[in-house]
């Protein structure tokens, strides 16, 4: 029953997460097949900026994910080919797995307060219940899924999980990047 459970969990998000980026990309397409809106002149000045790209990415993921990735995978499909593109998605994929790090490590270090404590039952009471009915495959669900990434690894990391295994779990936020990147690319493709 708990294993059946946990595939549920698992599924019902990666079906959210899907879906979520399929909205995205049906609007941002949608809008500029109707010549109602020009996702590329619109990103037209942030081109030949991509350290601010990268450094306000980096940002997003260290606070939150404020920005959905998604939205930086479009940036990244300006002149590229499929093997530029995906590099850059790859370096993506990599500042969100190293934000993901910093915020467990953050976590650790600032577990001990009762200020943190505190916060973290506010902003993070529903992570927290997810995180003690599911234990690990939280990870993995929120590195592929838009649950907070972040969120959940400042959680992992203040509840003094082994930092060895959420390295591991959490290397399946490649995975998340590389399948979303495949499809803004195809619908990329298939659109233009």
């Amino acid at each position: 029953m708990v294993v059946k459970q946990k595939l549920t969990f698992f599924l019902r998000n990666l079906g959210k997460g899907l879906a979520w980026v399929l909205v995205i990309l049906a609007v941002v397409f949608g809008l500029k097949k109707l010549n109602i809106f020009d996702y590329e002149t619109f990103l037209l000045p942030l081109y030949d900026k991509p350290l601010l790209i990268y450094m306000t990415f980096f940002v997003s993921e260290v606070v939150v994910g404020i920005i959905p990735p998604e939205f930086f995978m479009l940036w990244a499909l300006h002149n590229h080919s499929f093997t530029q593109y995906m590099a850059i998605v790859t370096l993506l994929a990599t500042i969100s797995y190293l934000a993901g790090v910093i915020a467990y490590m953050a976590g650790r270090y600032l577990s001990s307060y009762k200020i943190f404590r505190y916060l973290r039952r506010r902003f993070l009471k529903k992570l927290e219940r997810l995180f003690y009915q599911y234990g690990m495959p939280l990870i993995i669900v929120s590195a592929l899924t838009p649950l907070p990434f972040s969120g959940t690894s400042l959680l992992v990391g203040s509840s003094r999980y082994p930092l060895n295994k959420y390295l591991l779990y959490s290397l399946s936020r490649y995975l998340r990047f590389v399948l979303y990147a495949y499809i803004v690319w195809k619908t990329s493709v298939t659109i233009s």
